[in-house]
């Protein structure tokens, strides 16, 4: 499970089938390109909240989940059941993604 806060105050839960947003007084649960176990998330200086777990990486922008499995399919192979570790940024609007796991 992971937790984090955005800008607005809202309280953003990584769960074992996807992601949940408490907006106000109840948690709902919002869409993710797979609904997969969520084990990481990190709002990122231009306040896109991104998600990784087993297979899945992405993020939102506003309300709109990137899917970024694809892209990097293409870029670097099959992702297939890597767990993303960890995503770190260095530079506004920069990431580094941490994956492991067999190939």
């Amino acid at each position: 499970m992971a937790l984090k806060k955005d800008d607005e105050g809202r309280l953003w839960v990584g769960t074992g089938a996807g992601v949940c947003v408490m907006d106000g007084s109840r948690f709902r649960p919002i869409g993710s390109a797979p609904d997969q176990p969520v084990q990481f998330l990190e709002l990122d200086d231009l306040g896109r909240m991104w998600c990784a777990g087993t297979g899945m990486l992405g993020f939102w922008e506003e309300d709109t989940y990137h899917d970024l499995v694809p892209q990097y399919e293409r870029e670097i192979g099959r992702i297939g059941r890597h767990l993303a570790l960890a995503v770190l940024g260095n530079r506004p609007g920069q990431r580094w993604q941490h994956l492991a796991g067999p190939r």
